[in-house]
């Protein structure tokens, strides 16, 4: 009873204290008004342990405690107000009142005690309430710390149970994947797996589950490939750990996409490899003398490097108008033969040096910038990369590489590109500067020689000249007299014979010391057309045909007669290259702002390579013996140097003889007074 009522006590409500607390006291009340009319002998002091009951609902332990002290008096003071019996009797009314006494303490002790312990009890299940409150506060924020750092991995973290579904998937395994968690959790892990991982290791998961193993690295960079959602796959490294929850088996793999670092990886070996390559044709380029054979190497070392089909070399041309190709790999014609290039931005090639920086195709179908020379599209390129080679003046020409598939070119390969440029650069003023060197040593042997022509004619010019103006007028004299035709014909020929003698010497003067010239404005136009108009007889009798191609030029300074003579001799060279007739072109046009160009063509037999080289030395002649002294280029030669000009000739045994004259506008006089 006593425990029941405590615990009814641990359920009341503190609004409740107040009725109880009187009831309690009209309880003590009650009773002592009984104990007052009830004989001393009734055990009437026991029911006041129902005061106590109730008093032990109150929330004060202090309270009961006074109750109890409250019904003790009352109990004992009913002794003397109570009616009974004499003094036979009083032992038994000591009895009934120390039992009333008993009843009451015991009562109070007794619900004091329990309720000291139901208070402890309550106590002990508040605090482990407010710790396991602690606890799942504790877990649920370690939780949210957990999920706060998966989320936030840079690497992509899936768990997967024992049936391989996914069950964690953060939002790096979402970037790496290109799935949503919310499609990823609950599929299969294998999706994300390469074709190769599911063929070759379809039991990866379950392996490591056997072996016990708390975590493990899987696979290696060249081994482990990840399956994106497009069905892309590539490279990763994953470890992989597992852990118990609940009793059941969780997987979590932590993945990192090494795609960046292979890149890396592979573009430090490819720098390095072009690295030791740009090593190697440093020193070759070094060592060699050739620069035709050190341009074809560079291009073959760039081609194999870059693992592309062609590599060229065009060279920026004088007035930088046009591209000559002058070297390639991989290509089905013979530079030589190749037509020049527009260098104006039309072409990939003109676009760098305008640009004057490299130029990247990854796909030339697609290009805006410019069009596809003839030559790319017959060989049917896709993609290159083109940049500038640098000589002493400025860019001597464009290094390009091009393939027939559409690719990406790296820094590193463009890097590689320039290195190459720049040795071929280096070449090209090596090469410039032994051309310089041979031309110099060549001109002041020619110098020594003229100087010795000189000196030998000036001694021997009145001892040979004075004789044959002697003789000359005798063969005349002779030829007038006689009357027979054979005999007459005999001293003509004498009188040719001597007149050549006289020019030759008149030749040799003329080298050893030119007139002194002065320059005036000069019209290339007419002064050609009467060159050609004082040789049309001579064209007419030996059937040469002459194709004139002029463009409106404008007029130049320099000698009109020396100029004529220059034009005069080439058309002699013409001639006797055409004893059967053929066609003599004539070609002027503008080269830029400041020159203009003549061109004299025959369809002739040619000259030998090994005698091209030598046409403009004193002396050396490809005619028959006898058909000429030698001098006539050599002559033609002075009179362009004189002029601040260039002559160049091309020519091939079978394919006739072209020369190249250019002449500046302004044109430069070494002896600026003088007579023609």
């Amino acid at each position: 009873m006593v425990g029941s009522l405590v615990d009814l006590n641990e359920t009341g409500q503190p609004g409740n204290a107040g009725w109880r607390r009187a009831l309690a006291l009209l309880l003590a009340a009650g009773f002592f008004a009984l104990d007052c009319f009830m004989p001393l002998g009734v055990a009437t002091g026991v029911p006041y342990v129902a005061v106590i009951l109730v008093s032990l609902r109150l929330p004060s332990s202090r309270e009961v405690l006074y109750f109890a002290l409250g019904c003790s008096v009352l109990a004992l003071l009913g002794i003397a107000v109570s009616p009974g019996p004499g003094g036979a009797e009083l032992w038994k009314v000591g009895a009934n009142r120390i039992l009333a006494l008993f009843a009451i303490w015991a009562t109070a002790a007794v619900g004091l005690q329990r309720r000291s312990a139901q208070d402890a009890l309550s106590a002990s299940n508040e605090s482990r309430q407010d710790r396991e409150r602690e606890h799942a506060i504790s877990l649920s924020e370690n939780q949210a710390r957990l999920s706060g750092v998966i989320q936030s991995a840079m690497d992509g973290i899936v768990t997967v149970d024992e049936d391989q579904q996914v069950v964690v998937f953060n939002r790096a395994a979402e970037g790496l994947f290109g799935v949503s968690a919310a499609d990823a959790i609950g599929g299969p892990l294998d999706r994300f797996l390469s074709e190769r991982i599911r063929r070759e290791q379809p039991d990866l998961i379950r392996r490591f589950a056997e072996s016990g193993e708390a975590s493990h690295r899987l696979g290696s960079v060249s081994e482990l490939l990840g399956r994106r959602s497009d069905g892309t796959e590539f490279p990763v490294e994953a470890s992989i750990s597992q852990v118990k929850v609940g009793g059941e088996r969780l997987f979590t793999a932590i993945i990192h996409d090494i795609t960046e670092r292979n890149r890396a990886s592979a573009e430090l070996a490819v720098r390095a490899e072009q690295e030791a390559v740009v090593a190697d044709l440093g020193r070759r380029a070094f060592l060699a003398r050739s620069f035709e054979k050190t341009i074809q190497e560079c291009l073959e070392t760039l081609a194999g490097t870059l693992d592309v089909e062609f590599a060229k070399v065009l060279e920026l041309l004088p007035g930088r108008r046009e591209l000559r190709l002058v070297a390639g790999t991989g290509w089905k014609v013979n530079p030589s033969e190749t037509p020049p290039i527009p260098s104006d931005p039309s072409t990939q090639s003109g676009y760098t040096l305008a640009v004057d920086q490299p130029v990247v195709v990854t796909d030339l179908e697609s290009e805006t910038r410019f069009a596809g020379p003839v030559l790319l599209e017959a060989h049917g390129v896709r993609s290159g990369v083109s940049v500038v080679i640098y000589g002493d003046d400025g860019p001597y020409g464009v290094l390009g590489v091009h393939g027939r598939e559409a690719r990406q070119y790296s820094d590193s390969d463009i890097d590689f590109m320039q290195a190459i440029a720049s040795f071929i650069g280096l070449a090209a003023r090596r090469a410039r500067a032994d051309d310089l060197l041979r031309v110099t040593e060549k001109r002041a042997r020619e110098a020594e020689s003229l100087a010795s022509i000189g000196t030998i004619m000036a001694g021997i010019a009145h001892d040979v000249g004075t004789p044959m103006n002697v003789i000359m007028g005798y063969a005349d004299m002779l030829e007038r007299s006689l009357t027979n035709p054979k005999e007459r014909e005999r001293a003509t020929h004498i009188k040719e014979q001597i007149g050549r003698i006289v020019r030759l010497v008149d030749t040799l003067l003329n080298m050893a010391r030119p007139a002194k010239s002065v320059f005036v404005p000069v019209q290339l136009d007419v002064l050609l057309d009467s060159s050609l108009f004082f040789y049309q007889e001579k064209l007419r009798r030996h059937g040469i045909a002459v194709k004139r191609s002029f463009e409106p030029v404008p007029e130049i300074r320099g000698s009109a007669d020396r100029l004529q003579q220059l034009f005069l001799n080439l058309f002699v060279n013409a001639v006797d290259a055409m004893p059967d007739g053929g066609t003599l072109a004539v070609q002027l046009r503008p080269v830029g702002d400041h020159e203009v160009e003549v061109r004299v063509r025959d369809d002739g037999a040619g000259i030998p390579a090994a005698d091209l080289e030598r046409i403009f030395e004193p002396f050396f002649t490809t005619k028959q013996r006898g058909e000429g002294t030698g001098l006539g280029l050599v002559v033609s030669k002075s009179i362009v140097v004189d002029h601040g000009g260039s002559i160049e000739v091309s020519s091939g045994p079978g394919s006739g003889t072209e020369f190249r004259i250019r002449l500046p506008r302004d044109g430069h006089s070494p002896t600026p007074s003088g007579a023609d």
